[in-house]
């Protein structure tokens, strides 16, 4: 048995990084044999060193890998790498745990027969698109990430094994009173602290949350609110909504300084700054690829004195669980992944605004009511803030969802194949088109997909199409700006170039 996750990279602080290597550590302890392509780590590095399993870095590390890895952006996802690895590794097991559209291109890989796939649907929002619905349907198992995902996808008809929902890391505790104050007064703060650890994403709703921030402060002055973010990302100017709600004294943020790696936080200094302690204009906000470490995350968690979670949609938010653990009561909206938290951690939820459909991800998205979630930031700054151990969700029963799924498949083999040549260009002009889509799959593409065949019979009787995702005609795209000419030849040259594909991937098994 040989378990391949495909993921960020265990190394690394993100979500889903976290949530891998919680699951590689068990199955490395449990004596499965396990390798982990990682799409964000380079192909050296003390991270990947330290790893005592088998790492495929997804990186580019030369100019002409770099070349063929920019071709296509599912490339940054594994896209390109996967079959190499597969091939290396030979994986009876395929896990992946992030967003459906990042790992589309498993489903349709020549290699697989070979392994059983099984996959989490992090579903946060309504509808999910039939796409990948027909995508869910193709694993072999299907785990949800919430309650709430199990049971929006069982109303599709869907069948969920099981629910693994994340747990806290044991890096988040709560730190006795007498010394989160004096670590308030070390960093200058003697105001009580709203505080948000999110990404600056449009889902974000950094505008709302500032909003009711601002409506808070005509009850509370003596207040302040802590974001813990990154600016510039793809989300907002948040210089420009702290003008806007005329908050600009009142936020602080994290900065960083990649001269002096000092972590402090301040008033909002733009995207780079002085460093007070070494002086130098290399202060700024963390991210992603330069983070800080749990232990001060968690120094940070203890200065709030509430937190809150202000998504428009969300399939888990994770911060939550680690504001909870060490002890911060927590404020969000109550749609989507964060429905649960009322069950996991007794968050309170503010009232919703209103709904409306989002495109390009075609799902409904929530406006939270930012009088109500001042209120509720009222009433939680009224309860008085008392030291109490850390409550704490077990990693052990998100795994062991993990391994009765994997513990209860059936070995699938990795054996030569016959191939055969795909059928040469027939127009078939006196049969349908749909007919003509079931003979490009069955025959020349060598598959069963009736949700292709059905998107092939679409755009043939449109005599048009709009592509596909990154370029990629077998997964949907919302962008319906360019539509190009479509007719049975340009169908057959898009299933023959996948064949080709598959059979020369297959050839070296």
């Amino acid at each position: 048995m040989k378990i391949l996750l495909v993921n960020e990279f265990s190394g690394l602080t993100t979500g889903y990084s976290i949530y891998g290597n919680e699951l590689l550590e068990r199955f490395y302890r449990d004596g499965y044999e396990i390798a982990e392509l990682a799409t964000f780590a380079q192909s050296t590095g003390k991270n990947i060193e330290d790893c005592p399993w088998k790492v495929y870095s997804n990186l580019p590390s030369n100019e002409q890998e770099n070349q063929i890895y920019s071709h296509n952006p599912q490339n940054s996802n594994g896209k390109w790498k996967f079959e190499e690895v597969c091939l290396d590794f030979k994986p009876t097991h395929i896990i992946d745990i992030r967003d459906v559209f990042m790992y589309e291109f498993e489903s349709y890989s020549p290699f697989r027969q070979f392994y059983n796939w099984i996959v989490m649907a992090t579903i946060d929002g309504i509808p999910q698109h039939p796409q990948w619905i027909d995508l869910y349907v193709k694993a072999d198992k299907l785990i949800s990430y919430t309650n709430w995902g199990k049971k929006l996808l069982e109303s599709y008809g869907l069948n969920i094994f099981g629910v693994a929902s994340p747990s806290a890391s044991l890096d988040f505790f709560p730190i006795p009173l007498e010394e989160s104050d004096k670590f308030k007064k070390n960093v200058g703060i003697d105001k009580k602290i709203i505080g948000t650890v999110m990404r600056n994403q449009p889902r974000k709703l950094f505008n709302e949350l500032f909003e009711a921030f601002s409506k808070y402060l005509y009850i509370n002055n003596n207040v302040l609110l802590y974001c813990h973010t990154t600016y510039p990302d793809i989300g907002w100017d948040l210089g420009e909504l702290l003008i806007k709600h005329n908050i600009l004294s009142k936020v602080l943020f994290t900065y960083k300084c990649y001269h002096c790696h000092e972590v402090y936080p301040a008033f909002f200094q733009d995207a780079r700054s002085f460093c007070p302690f070494c002086k130098n204009p290399t202060a700024k906000m963390p991210d992603g690829k330069d983070p800080v470490n749990n232990e001060i995350l968690n120094k940070i968690y203890n200065l709030f004195d509430c937190y809150v979670q202000l998504a428009s949609r969300e399939g888990f938010g994770m911060p939550q669980l680690e504001a909870h653990a060490c002890n911060i009561p927590v404020i969000n909206v109550p749609y989507a992944g964060m429905s649960d938290m009322s069950e996991t951690i007794e968050s309170k939820g503010c009232d919703i605004k209103g709904y409306w459909m989002s495109h390009p991800m075609c799902m409904m998205e929530v406006m939270p009511d930012t009088s109500s979630l001042a209120n509720l930031i009222d009433k939680c700054l009224q309860t008085e803030k008392v030291y109490s151990e850390r409550k704490n969700v077990n990693w052990e029963d998100t795994y062991k969802v993990w391994k009765l799924a994997v513990d209860s498949s059936q070995i699938k083999e990795w054996k030569k194949q016959q191939l055969n040549n795909p059928p040469i260009f027939n127009e078939h002009k006196h049969v349908s088109n749909y007919n003509y889509a079931q003979w490009l799959v069955y025959n020349v593409l060598n598959k069963n997909d009736e949700y292709l065949i059905a998107r092939i019979t679409r755009d043939l009787n449109n005599g048009m199409t709009t592509g596909g995702l990154c370029g990629n005609y077998l997964i949907e795209t919302p962008d319906m700006k360019h539509p190009q000419l479509f007719n049975r030849l340009e169908a057959y040259k898009i299933c023959l170039n996948k064949r080709l594909f598959d059979n020369h991937w297959l050839s070296k098994v």
